[in-house]
């Protein structure tokens, strides 16, 4: 036994005896419509992991209020606790003081939370205990501030309103929330912009994960986010959209024969 003496066994998610003491968890991708321009994919642009990157952060620009809206509509039924991801400071401020703001037109007012990386851990930490024991309560922090060695196992609802370009950050930001002999189920969101550099970056993601499956095997739960993630359509999903957008035309321009 003395060999053993300094070895730690860690216990991973996959182990089915761990996996029975977790709470369902579900995930969903929520398109969000482009409201600036910078959304726009330049043509003949050489997508490296850098230029990605920087287009992922500015892009999450258009999803703060898109982001605080879907918290406070999570949050009006006042048992919730929501826990809100992004990449950028500067967002992580701005959709915590539109949850305040905002919060008066639904009849309520939640305890709201906000951790960017500049604060003590001992904040973050303490910050975390109120918000696993508040109702309705929301944390808004950057995955960095908050993403690791902090406990939010209160949450209930998980927004991301960021995709990061290295997933295994949001894995990790995911199981704060996502804890062992956690009862409630977690709905965990992504906010993805149609059409543009967030569009083409989740895609990217979820790529990589699945050439991380490709590299060190099945699991289930990378697996799971990069169906989740992943926005490429098969040519048939193309197809039915198509044909959703012609069906619309072809509504517009009966309603106006019928005026006419």
């Amino acid at each position: 036994h003395g060999r053993l003496a300094d070895i730690m066994i860690r216990h991973t998610k996959s182990d089915p005896a761990v996996a029975a003491t977790l709470p369902p968890k579900q995930r969903q991708l929520v398109r969000v419509e482009p409201t600036l321009n910078l959304q726009t994919i330049p043509s003949g642009v050489n997508f490296n992991s850098e230029s990605v990157s920087w287009g992922l952060r500015r892009a999450a620009g258009v999803k703060i209020a898109p982001a605080a809206e879907m918290a406070l509509d999570a949050l009006a039924g006042g048992t919730e606790r929501v826990l809100v991801f992004t990449y950028m400071v500067a967002h992580a401020k701005e959709i915590a003081a539109l949850i305040k703001v905002n919060a008066a037109k639904y009849g309520f007012v939640p305890e709201v939370y906000c951790a960017t990386g500049k604060e003590s851990i001992d904040y973050r930490r303490n910050t975390a205990k109120v918000f696993n024991t508040r109702a309705p309560a929301v944390y808004v922090a950057t995955m960095d501030a908050v993403g690791v060695a902090v406990s939010l196992h209160g949450a209930t609802r998980v927004i991301f309103a960021d995709i990061d370009y290295v997933p295994e950050k949001m894995l990790q930001a995911e199981d704060r929330a996502h804890r062992i002999g956690v009862a409630s189920s977690v709905l965990i969101s992504y906010l993805v912009s149609r059409g543009g550099l967030d569009d083409h970056g989740a895609s990217l993601v979820g790529d990589k994960l699945n050439q991380r499956r490709a590299i060190l095997g099945t699991d289930a739960n990378a697996d799971d986010l990069a169906n989740t993630i992943s926005t490429r359509r098969s040519g048939a999903e193309i197809l039915e959209e198509l044909k959703a957008i012609v069906a619309r035309i072809d509504e517009t321009r009966s309603a106006w024969g019928d005026r006419e």
